[in-house]
């Protein structure tokens, strides 16, 4: 039996097979009510309970204790018991007792992030068989290196972008080099989406979704749809149905970009030394 790849990504763990992607969990946690959910239904529930959601603790994961008040009882003392119910949860969900699995790690993990990433695995139903550099899975699964040549592997993360250069020498592959980018996540992009969306709803119909925690989570939980709707009319209709009303708003392609610019222009700095190597 093939392995099976889970790539932690917080933007989306991934758990997929030979037949393909199997499940994908964002790396959301929400601790409230002496109670633990994590992933999706933890994301969908971020912004109405800020106080109490976590969404670093697999960019951060470590034993260090956090304080009292922002874990629900004895079980969960750090942020390495958050990732350890992710990963229980994640095991549940796809009944994967059995076979082995892989686990695709982003370069951005230290050593030290790695052996508790290890520790925490070995008390999980998953079988790990090993441990490999998630970039180097991308590299090899655009076939696109030849020898001495090199490339960059770009990961988007929650809260930071992760670049990694990887170089092809007869035929194996090789990570160089690898840098993170802070507050360039999939996450800073939805706030700037979040500010942009709720000065248009402000300006086109006097309503300001942000007004409280309830409507801005409908917001939030909203963008993902918006963004993949058509844009070839040059802008998206944004609807939001909240106090027993509907609100409409329309996003011209141009904010969207303009809005989206201060990333990009970050992003294309941080390539900008490599495309020259």
């Amino acid at each position: 039996m093939a392995p099976q790849i889970l790539e932690l990504n917080d933007h989306g763990i991934t758990l997929g097979d030979a037949e393909g992607i199997r499940l994908v969990s964002p790396g959301f946690a929400l601790a409230r009510d002496k109670s633990l959910v994590v992933g999706a239904q933890a994301q969908a529930q971020s912004r109405l309970h800020p106080n109490y959601s976590h969404s670093r603790y697999w960019q951060e994961l470590s034993l260090d204790p956090l304080p009292a008040g922002r874990l629900p009882g004895d079980r969960y003392r750090h942020l390495a018991d958050l990732a350890h119910a992710h990963l229980n949860s994640l095991a549940a969900e796809c009944e994967s007792s059995a076979g082995e699995v892989i686990l695709s790690v982003p370069g951005s993990f230290s050593r030290q992030q790695l052996g508790i990433l290890l520790g925490i695995a070995k008390q999980t139903p998953l079988t790990i068989a090993g441990l490999v550099d998630s970039a180097l899975i991308a590299a090899a699964g655009a076939q696109t290196l030849q020898a001495s040549e090199h490339t960059i592997v770009v990961q988007q993360q929650l809260h930071q972008i992760l670049f990694t250069q990887v170089s092809c020498h007869q035929g194996v592959l090789k990570v160089d080099s690898s840098v993170t980018l802070p507050s360039s996540g999939s996450q800073n992009v939805i706030d700037s989406l979040m500010q942009l969306s709720t000065e248009l709803f402000i300006d086109q119909c006097r309503f300001n979704p942000q007004h409280d925690a309830a409507t801005e989570q409908l917001l939030y939980n909203a963008l993902p749809a918006w963004l993949a709707a058509d844009v070839s009319s040059g802008s998206l209709l944004l609807e939001l149905t909240a106090d027993g009303a509907v609100h409409n708003a329309k996003l011209p392609y141009e904010s969207l970009v303009v809005a989206l610019a201060p990333i990009r222009q970050c992003v294309n700095e941080q390539l900008r030394p490599w495309s020259v190597v």
